[in-house]
C-alpha cells in the first residue's frame, strides 16, 4: 500500500487531526457502499420472489442514499478547502467523491428496478424475471467486491471486478435476444417486457458504475488512469 505523506509534507494544518477527517471520510463512502449493496439486495430480492415489500423498502432507501451523498460531498468539500491535502490525500479525496457518485447512480438504478418490479406481478414473466435475477447477482456480487477493494485500496480485486463486467454485459445482450423473440411471439405482455427491459438496461449501466469505481481505486493508488493492456 502507498504510504502516507509525512507531517514535514502536510503543511498548514494538525497531521492527526486531518488524519481523522480523512477516515470520517472514507468511512462514510464505505457506509454508502454497504446502504447500496443493502439496497440492491432488497431489488434483487423483489425480483426473485415479486416481494412489493421488499421492492417498496429499496425504493424508501433512495433518499438515505442520497444524504449519505450529502455528507460525503461536504466533508470532502472542507476538507479541500481547509485542509489544502497534496499528493495521496489530495487523491483520496477527490476519489472519494467520484465514488459517491457512482453508488448514488448505482442506488437510483436500484430504486428504479424495485418500483418496475412492483408493477410485473404476472407468473408469465417468470423465464424473464430468472434471467433478470442471473444478472442481478452478478452485479450484486460485483458491488460487494468493489467496496472491499475501496476499503483495502486494492489495486488488483478493483481490477478483478472491472473485468467482471464482461459478464453483466454478455447477460445483457442474452436478455435482450430472449425479449426480442418473445416480443415477437407475444404482443399481449409487450408492454411488461418493456419494463423488463428498462429493469436489465439498469442492472447493465450498475455494472458500469462498478467498472468507475474501480478505476477510481487504481487512480487514487497509482496517480494515472487504468489502460486496459490490448
Amino acid at each position: 500500500m502507498p504510504d502516507r505523506m509525512s507531517s514535514g509534507e502536510r503543511k498548514g494544518h494538525t497531521v492527526k487531526e486531518f488524519d481523522r477527517e480523512l477516515e470520517k471520510l472514507s468511512s462514510t463512502v464505505l457506509a454508502m457502499g454497504r446502504k447500496v449493496g443493502e439496497q440492491l439486495g432488497l431489488a434483487v430480492k423483489a425480483v426473485k420472489e415479486r416481494d412489493t415489500a421488499a421492492a417498496a423498502a429499496a425504493r424508501a432507501m433512495d433518499d438515505e442514499v442520497d444524504d449519505l451523498e450529502d455528507r460525503i460531498d461536504e466533508d470532502m468539500l472542507r476538507l479541500l478547502a481547509l485542509r489544502n491535502p497534496m499528493a495521496l490525500d489530495l487523491r483520496t479525496v477527490i476519489v472519494a467523491g467520484k465514488i459517491a457518485t457512482d453508488l448514488e447512480r448505482i442506488g437510483d438504478y436500484c430504486a428504479n428496478l424495485a418500483r418496475m418490479t412492483q408493477r410485473l406481478a404476472s407468473r408469465d414473466l417468470d423465464i424473464f424475471r430468472s434471467h433478470l435475477t442471473l444478472m442481478a447477482d452478478e452485479v450484486g456480487g460485483m458491488l460487494a467486491q468493489i467496496m472491499e477493494a475501496v476499503a483495502r485500496e486494492d489495486v488488483e480485486l478493483a481490477l478483478g471486478v472491472w473485468h467482471r463486467d464482461k459478464a453483466v454485459n454478455t447477460l445483457y445482450k442474452e436478455f435482450i435476444a430472449l425479449l426480442t423473440q418473445h416480443i415477437c411471439e407475444d404482443h399481449k405482455l409487450n408492454d411488461s417486457l418493456s419494463r423488463l427491459l428498462n429493469a436489465a438496461r439498469g442492472l447493465e449501466r450498475m455494472g458500469d458504475h462498478i467498472t468507475n469505481i474501480a478505476e477510481h481505486v487504481y487512480f487514487q493508488v497509482h496517480g494515472a488512469k487504468y489502460r486496459e493492456k490490448s
